[in-house]
């Protein structure tokens, strides 16, 4: 189950439209250790969590993100990132590295947790390196 997992997460990241149609009806986006501005702290549902992204993605030109390492984690998997873009109003660079933990059950994602940390994410699956 767990391979199955990673080949999902590794699907995820290769376009928005992907990671959009693995998440499930109601999955559950919860951004209490690593905040966004202007998101709410846990978002409920796909359509929510779509149009959270769609509005966060959408303030930055050249936005991309790129995948570092996705590590098997169970019924989870943890997916480290950087991402980068420009501000579109203020031209001001982003860059950020941090850790996505993913939730699955039976091929949707359930669950979705980013923590600014690998060794966070790591703890919160209840592993540590």
């Amino acid at each position: 189950m767990s391979q199955k997992n990673v080949e999902l997460a590794r699907r995820a990241m290769e376009s928005a439209e992907t990671f959009y149609e693995l998440l499930d009806e109601y999955v559950v986006c919860d951004f209490r250790d690593y905040p966004l501005p202007d998101a709410a702290e846990v978002e409920f549902g796909r359509q929510a969590v779509i149009d959270m992204f769609r509005r966060f993605w959408g303030t930055f030109e050249d936005y991309e993100i790129d995948t570092e390492d996705i590590l098997d984690a169970g019924a989870s998997v943890i997916v480290v990132v950087t991402d980068r873009g420009r501000g579109k109003g203020s031209g001001v660079p982003l860059e950020r590295h941090f850790a996505w933990l993913w939730t699955f059950r039976k091929g949707r994602l359930i669950r979705i947790e980013p923590h600014r940390t690998k060794e966070s994410a790591l703890e919160a699956a209840g592993l540590s390196e």
